[in-house]
């Protein structure tokens, strides 16, 4: 049932003229970003990116607004995504339990955790291929997006054509995400512990 899984990452804007809108490009770390929403397969392929959104503006929102999350919301896409608790839990994003209590739950976590990590690999990788993307970009916003989506498709072709990466580490701090804590969806949370049920039990 799984199609993907979804996160988001910061691309710093390091030095990015911003003028008025200054505040809203702050992310909880205290330096400017565009919060970027991939959408990965487990072959490491991005199949969805969206990237429009200032630093301050939380995961849970990027994807409400995103075209992947109101075609899933609609229900015109099907399968399930993988997210962390940053996201709300949906009958069609499955989130971890918090505090796992049965083995189902513990196993059903262990599975979501392997399966949800491909995406934040992903993030690595795409910020390796393309120095630009960790070390910051000194352009403005709407600049910065475009760059991004035109390194996600180099990204994306590059892993078709199977070129070898052939780079150094050197990663910004991780920004993190405070755990979603907005309306409980109930349709999502039973959809959850029937997965766990049905597959897990």
């Amino acid at each position: 049932m799984v199609v993907g899984a979804i996160d988001c990452t910061h691309v710093w804007l390091d030095g990015s003229p911003l003028k008025t809108t200054e505040y809203v490009y702050v992310n909880r770390k205290g330096w400017h970003s565009i919060n970027v929403q991939f959408v990965t397969d487990a072959n490491y392929n991005i199949i969805n990116v969206s990237a429009r959104w200032p630093g301050s503006v939380h995961d849970c929102r990027v994807l409400e607004n995103s075209y992947v999350g109101q075609d899933f919301q609609r229900g015109e896409l099907e399968g399930v995504l993988l997210g962390d608790s940053g996201y709300p839990q949906r009958s069609w994003l499955m989130t971890a339990f918090r505090n796992p209590q049965t083995h189902a739950e513990r196993t059903y976590s262990r599975a979501h955790m392997r399966g949800r990590v491909v995406v934040e690999q992903t993030n690595g990788q795409i910020k390796k291929k393309f120095p630009c993307l960790r070390r910051g970009l000194r352009v403005k916003p709407k600049k910065a997006c475009q760059i991004i989506i035109a390194c996600t498709v180099l990204y994306r072709l590059s892993k078709d054509w199977k070129e070898p990466y052939l780079g150094r580490d050197h990663e910004l701090p991780d920004v993190g995400v405070d755990d979603f804590d907005g309306p409980v969806n109930n349709e999502g949370y039973a959809a959850r512990a029937q997965l766990v049920a049905r597959c897990f039990t």
